[in-house]
């Protein structure tokens, strides 16, 4: 197996590896006579023809690569080896040759970058004690009461303000278009949620009309055959619900099953308690943060691209899957957008590389101040979790599983511990 490598901008490495040849023929032979197991050929059993007779048969790409990806993981593991490698990272890999007789890859891996810190300690700070405005108290018992709404079956038009549950779908010049069809959606009217016009075509109808909605998409819109372009959606209303207000009283309060909180002004003290903390908790969390992106700014680093495009990948599918436990699905997302997928990985890359930068940062810290989590430490932490959320202790470390991601999390802390310890009140 030869290899050749070349350092690239921003901490990439390029090596190119050339498989070894008996290691690539074998390979390619075996993905041939996979592949001839399933391909019936006039005058053989099925899976029994010639190998020069299955070539004529079978497509040639699909084979080489499913050959390839056989040796793949061998061949750059060796190459990580063999140039002392630390990737941090999947590599990219691109196919320079590739046939029956020989495989060149070429692998771009993104490498840890020399890091030199900016100075960590002895940083200027202001700290900030959190307040409760009337404000802030009305808009929780405000939320308490949107909380304890119910909807109600209505028998009556809707109105603005009613909850819809619809059946649609989008039709373009009389035909069905992708991402415009939904069954069982609640639709809440006034909303803004759809495109501008429809929510306002429903009011007063009521369950079981079948209704055909006319509106035109706006000229911004992220898909460029339906920007501007005027749909139909046939609607079909099954139900019509209202919103019901409960009143916040003191029967109220104990239907809530509060320990030691029976009247409203025991909720309302309540409320306020633990508000304070989540916004103390906050501004405390805010000034870690810019503590540690003075940090951050002063310390110099190359951040791999390919780093930044796999963690605004791994933050858009973190989002999908939040939206989705809300009921929306990421076509649905896309749309309401205006944007492409794309272009949505774009807008995170700037969170991305910020968030790589930060964690580059405190491992910087935690390799200068030789920080190093035991596994009593672990323990400590996983008992400490378990106590929280009154779950069992191996039930913790079972969902848990290994432990080493726990120790980079709590090696990460303990550095951006040692900057707010050593941090100065202004």
């Amino acid at each position: 197996m030869k290899t050749e490598i070349k350092k690239n901008e921003n901490s990439i490495v390029s090596v190119k590896v050339s498989a070894d040849e008996k290691t690539w023929k074998d390979a390619v032979e075996s993905a041939y006579k996979k592949a001839g197991e399933n391909v019936e050929i006039d005058g053989f059993r099925k899976g029994h023809a010639p190998l020069a007779q299955v070539k004529k048969h079978v497509n040639q790409a699909e084979v080489l690569q499913s050959a390839a990806e056989g040796v793949l993981n061998d061949m750059y593991v060796s190459a990580v080896k063999e140039h002392e490698l630390l990737p941090i990272a999947y590599p990219r890999i691109d196919f320079d040759t590739i046939n029956d007789n020989e495989l060149e890859v070429i692998f771009d891996i993104a490498i840890k970058p020399t890091i030199k810190l900016g100075e960590y300690k002895g940083l200027k700070y202001k700290k900030v004690e959190a307040e409760i405005t009337d404000e802030e108290m009305q808009q929780q018992m405000d939320q308490l009461e949107k909380a304890a709404e119910t909807l109600e079956p209505k028998d009556k038009v809707i109105e603005n303000g009613d909850t819809a549950v619809i059946d649609f779908e989008g039709f373009k010049d009389g035909v069905a278009f992708e991402g415009g069809k939904g069954e069982g959606y609640p639709l809440e009217i006034g909303s803004g949620s759809f495109i501008p016009g429809f929510e306002e075509k429903l009011v007063g109808h009521q369950a079981n009309d079948e209704v055909d909605v006319d509106v035109t998409f706006p000229e911004e819109y992220q898909a460029p055959d339906l920007a501007g372009q005027p749909v139909v959606f046939k609607v079909k209303i099954h139900e019509v619900k209202v919103k019901v207000k409960k009143e916040i009283n003191d029967d109220f309060v104990k239907e809530l099953g509060k320990e030691n909180i029976t009247t409203v002004d025991e909720l309302k003290a309540d409320i306020h308690k633990n508000l304070l903390e989540q916004k103390q908790a906050q501004l405390d969390s805010q000034l870690a943060n810019d503590l540690l992106e003075q940090v951050a700014e002063k310390t110099e680093m190359e951040i791999p691209t390919i780093l930044i495009e796999d963690e605004a990948k791994a933050m858009y599918q973190d989002f999908m899957t939040r939206i989705q436990q809300q009921g929306m699905n990421e076509e649905m997302f896309l749309q309401i957008s205006q944007k492409s997928k794309d272009e949505v990985l774009k807008d995170m890359e700037t969170d991305a590389k910020k968030k790589i930068q930060y964690h580059l940062t405190l491992e910087a810290i935690a390799d200068e101040e030789k920080i190093v989590i035991s596994d009593e430490d672990v323990e400590a932490k996983l008992t400490e979790m378990a106590e929280n959320y009154k779950m069992p202790l191996e039930q913790v470390k079972q969902y848990m599983g290994d432990t080493e991601g726990i120790k980079f999390e709590m090696k990460l802390q303990k550095a951006l511990d040692i900057i707010k310890e050593n941090a100065i009140e202004e």
